[in-house]
């Protein structure tokens, strides 16, 4: 799916946060909402991920998956941030669930390598999905990398990753990393 053609929508998404949006305009369906961020399905089928209140958690995910696509990491999602519109766009991929993760072994094997070998914090049924038959992160807000999870505030912050990497993003279009 060609996530470079969704920026207008990621505009539109970004206001619906506050509330200017009631209802939601044809072709919008909200679909759900953690403690930082709403979730929304646009007319063009793709999974709009907006802020609440301006927390900070869409640029730390849009820069942990994009540390995952530089590292070959086969949980990374295809995903594009938009960073004028501080929104999220991905596929909608289908949440892996608990009875789907205890009957497979190839998808329980996957996730337990999300979350003992590579150490990815908050990787519970909720924030993983399927892709095929492969295991993906759809929620990174509050991974970190290497199981650290706190900063010296006790705040959740991303993982140490260099300013060259930090300041890319994932264009879907080219298969290529490119500058925010």
């Amino acid at each position: 799916m060609d996530l470079s053609q969704s920026h207008d929508n990621a505009v539109v998404a970004a206001e619906f946060e506050s509330g200017s949006y009631r209802p939601l305009p044809i072709g919008w369906r909200r679909l759900g909402s953690g403690v930082y961020r709403i979730a929304f399905r646009g007319p063009d089928g793709l999974v709009y991920k907006v802020e609440k209140n301006g927390s900070w958690n869409t640029a730390n995910e849009a820069k942990v998956f994009q540390y995952w696509k530089d590292n070959n990491y086969s949980f990374a999602p295809d995903f594009r941030y938009w960073p004028d519109a501080n929104v999220m766009v991905m596929p909608e991929y289908k949440v892996l669930g608990t009875s789907t993760w205890d009957n497979s072994v190839s998808i329980r094997d996957q996730v337990e390598a999300i979350q003992y070998d590579y150490e990815v914090t908050d990787s519970h049924e909720d924030n993983l999905a399927l892709d095929g038959d492969r295991v993906v992160v759809i929620d990174g807000g509050n991974v970190t990398v290497g199981g650290d999870d706190y900063g010296d505030d006790g705040d959740m912050y991303s993982p140490s990753l260099s300013s060259e990497v930090a300041e890319r993003y994932w264009c879907s279009e080219c298969g290529q990393s490119h500058s925010f």
